[in-house]
């Protein structure tokens, strides 16, 4: 499924793995499932800080896997094979659960650290859609940043009876708590300020949550000597 080229370049980017990162696979039986087996296997055997764990852990279905990191769900879900325009969604939350430092804005972070209460995100998506990986990849690093958060790519394409119970008419399509929370091209900051929406508290007046200064040039205004 994966080619030689593909493997070895998953090789190179992973070989400062600092963390141990499993792929945990729900048990089951499903037409898919095997696809999503070999594809996870190919992926574990680049390294040896990767492995291929298969659980009964009631998920969503058995084409469904999250990432354990030193033995705990790291909050992030795949519900499908994260292939095409997703696999760097699954490359890079496998860097990140390992140690590799994300990119997220510093004001942005201490934001999202800020939830104080459960939040499960669902991103229904298409595989080749290219809007898409952009929304899971930023919802990935809000539960590495917070416990509190859980977030589950689903490929629509395999779920048609559920992208038809949600009435979803395009992706990506993000539900929070299982009511919608965004459709279409989002990016982190907007993601954010639909979070401050709900919950203003997190946005403190701390060093952290500040703001930082702007240099301000007012053009055309009016002076007037006394």
């Amino acid at each position: 499924m994966l080619s030689k080229d593909i493997l070895n370049a998953v090789k190179t980017y992973t070989a400062n793995m600092k963390n141990s990162v499993s792929f945990v696979l729900q048990t089951g039986e499903h037409e898919k499932r095997s696809e999503l087996k070999e594809f996870l296997s190919q992926l574990s055997s680049v390294s040896e800080n990767l492995t291929l764990v298969e659980r009964d852990e009631n998920l969503r279905s058995p084409i469904t896997f999250y990432l354990e990191v030193e033995g705990k769900n790291n909050g992030i879900h795949f519900s499908g094979i994260p292939s095409g325009h997703e696999f760097n969604s699954l490359i890079l939350a496998v860097l990140h659960s390992s140690g590799t430092e994300h990119k997220l804005d510093k004001t942005l972070t201490a934001m999202v650290k800020k939830i104080n209460e459960p939040l499960h995100f669902e991103v229904f998506i298409s595989l080749s859609c290219h809007n898409c990986p952009d929304v899971v990849q930023s919802l990935n690093q809000f539960a590495l940043i917070n416990n509190n958060i859980n977030t589950e790519m689903i490929d629509g394409g395999l779920y048609p009876s559920l992208i038809e119970d949600r009435n979803i008419q395009g992706v990506p399509s993000v539900y929070l708590n299982g009511e919608l929370f965004a459709n279409g091209k989002i990016d982190t900051a907007q993601l954010v300020d639909k979070l401050i929406e709900r919950f203003p508290s997190i946005v403190g007046v701390d060093n952290d949550t500040q703001l930082p200064l702007q240099d301000v040039t007012v053009i055309g205004g009016l002076v007037r000597q006394v």
